[in-house]
């Protein structure tokens, strides 16, 4: 038997009746405006507010019992009864319809709430007053099942947010499906595949997706140490002189406060689980975790992302990178199984090509008779004897190197770009370092233009 009588099933409702210019938070707004300011612009809401409402209007997560218990404690039920008729039912299309399909929803809920609560609720002549009560008692109800949640860190963890995707991200659909669906039977999943192939855009384009079904998603690049990188993520309550060992111990007193509405991502985990004295004991939390890796971990689930389709994906997104290439889908083939269907490397061809300004015979010419080396085996074997193998894209990048043309100064500032941090420094300290002139040359266009980065 289930409850169909919960806050995300009368709202969706009121939603289905509502004007167009009277928006989904506007809506949830009014009903709770003594907590809420109705007078709020979509502008103020803009990110974490606009995803809290969706999350309560699709049952995600509650109303918070902070509102309820000041509704309770003032009796604000008569204002948000007052609120109804004043201020929403005026922007919906057919009140008598929301009333119909509210008294429909009480229904198919009489085995769990019984006929008589029926009968008092339908009894309620005023539509202002009977929505009211709806609302009461679904906000109630939502909060009887039990469920616990994670706090919300949006406005405590200052740190620790997942990076932009690239909007060039292509495919994945099944691969995409595959994790919500692992995450749902077993908390933990890697994320494998070899160097260069999109896990991390993967891991991001992920978190974009599901957003609104997370209380908290929380990115962390691993760069040897969970430890350090939980030490380093930046909390409103952390003091200056706190130590890293200090600021572990706070942060991760909050991390374990979080349930499997919250996900961490571990980018570029590339260790085996064992080489991480802190690992086992971090998987044994309730949260969710996503890890991207070039290992292949035997001991836990894993997903591994493989090369794109060749015909479709690969193709659309060298034309992303080259649109002049469109007009030769032959030679672009040619060239993407040249290079193994190697998802950066082909982004990297595309981006050279358009660069250098080489017609695209030429430059499949070049590729073939000064040549990648094709011995390199694809299934190379990603962690042996606690080494990384790089060969075939290490053996692309630098081909493509020798192909984009750069000059001896942008070969200067792409090696030195290769000692960054992951973090990056100020655009002004890095043009101190290299004694450049001005930040509008070379290095303006490699930054901006990121083509003859490859």
């Amino acid at each position: 038997m289930i409850n169909r009588l919960t806050f995300a099933n009368v709202i969706k409702i009121l939603l289905e009746n509502k004007k167009k210019t009277f928006t989904q938070y506007r809506m949830v707004y009014c009903i709770f405006s003594k907590c809420m300011n109705d007078t709020v612009t979509s502008a103020d809401l803009i990110g974490d507010g606009m995803i809290q409402i969706s999350r309560w209007c699709s049952g995600e997560r509650p109303i918070p019992k902070n509102v309820l218990e000041k509704y309770e404690e003032n009796d604000y039920w008569n204002d948000m009864e007052e609120d109804f008729r004043t201020k929403i039912i005026p922007n919906l299309i057919n009140e008598l319809q929301v009333r119909s399909q509210l008294e429909s929803l009480l229904d198919e809920s009489i085995d769990v709430i019984g006929a008589d609560k029926i009968q008092e609720m339908k009894q309620i002549s005023d539509n202002a007053a009977f929505f009211a009560a709806m609302v009461r008692y679904a906000v109630l109800n939502d909060h009887s099942q039990n469920v616990v949640y994670s706090p919300d860190l949006s406005e405590t963890l200052l740190s620790g947010r997942v990076p932009s995707c690239t909007k060039d991200f292509l495919g994945r659909k099944k691969e995409l499906s595959e994790v919500t669906a692992a995450l749902k039977n077993n908390p933990l999943l890697f994320v494998t595949g070899i160097a260069g192939i999109g896990k991390s855009e993967f891991a991001k384009h992920f978190a974009k997706k599901n957003e609104k079904k997370y209380t908290n998603i929380i990115y962390l690049y691993y760069t040897g140490s969970l430890k350090k990188c939980i030490a380093e993520l930046e909390f409103a309550s952390d003091i200056a002189e706190m130590t890293e060992a200090e600021l572990f111990e706070a942060h991760y007193k909050i991390l374990q406060t979080l349930y499997p509405d919250s996900l961490i991502i571990i980018d570029n985990f590339n260790v085996l689980p064992k080489d991480d004295v802190f690992f086992r004991e971090f998987v044994k939390n309730r949260f969710q975790i996503l890890i991207t890796t070039r290992c292949k971990p035997t001991a836990f689930n894993t997903l591994e992302i493989k090369e794109l389709n060749k015909d479709k994906e690969l193709c659309e997104l060298f034309y992303r990178h080259c649109p002049s290439s469109k007009s030769e889908p032959e030679l672009v083939a040619e060239i993407i199984d040249l290079l193994n269907a190697h998802t950066l490397t082909v982004s990297l061809a595309a981006l050279t090509l358009e660069a250098s300004g080489m017609d695209i015979e030429e430059f499949l010419y070049e590729l073939k008779t000064t040549g990648i080396r094709t011995e390199i085996s694809e299934e190379v074997e990603l962690y042996k004897d606690e080494t990384f193998s790089y060969g075939r894209m290490m053996e692309h990048l630098r081909k493509l190197l020798q192909l984009s043309r750069l000059s001896a100064e942008q070969l200067d500032i792409l090696r030195n770009l290769c000692l960054l941090p992951p973090s990056g420094v100020p655009k002004t300290m890095f043009k101190q370092w290299l004694q450049l002139e001005s930040l509008h040359n070379s290095y303006r266009h490699m930054m901006h233009h990121p083509k003859p980065l490859v």
